[in-house]
């Protein structure tokens, strides 16, 4: 959630990189993914190297550079999917830790909702996705 956050403030040069019209679109494109990969690259040398965050670092090093542009750049189809995916994770989340919506009686009733719930989760976003590509 912090990250999201971030979004709605990016550093400066990002900012200014993103509104400068001078630039063409592909390059700071390219900028926003060689600045957001090198924050990856340096958080994931400091994982184990088969540990879980350096498998979740080399996810994100894929992910991520695509996202950031969704979410700060000015691509007209990928921003509203993006805007999308932030209120689906913030509901899922606000979903899991309300008692009323998720069962923490036991961990297999809990599995069982929180699977339930990202399950549901996904298809409505699959359900979405689909929707911008047709």
């Amino acid at each position: 959630l912090d990250s999201f956050d971030d979004l709605d403030m990016p550093p400066a040069s990002i900012t200014s990189v993103l509104s400068n019209s001078w630039i063409s679109q592909s390059l700071r494109k390219s900028m926003l993914s060689t600045g957001v990969w090198g924050m990856i690259s340096s958080k994931s040398k400091k994982a184990k190297p088969d540990g879980f965050l350096s498998r979740f670092y080399s996810i994100m090093g894929v992910l991520t550079p695509s996202l950031a542009w969704g979410f700060l750049g000015d691509d007209d189809v990928l921003k509203p999917v993006c805007a999308s995916l932030r209120e689906d994770i913030i509901n899922v989340l606000s979903m899991v830790f309300d008692e009323d919506q998720t069962d923490y009686s036991s961990l297999d009733s809990l599995s069982e909702a929180l699977y339930k719930l990202l399950q549901m989760s996904a298809n409505q976003f699959t359900l979405q996705l689909n929707d911008v590509i047709s």
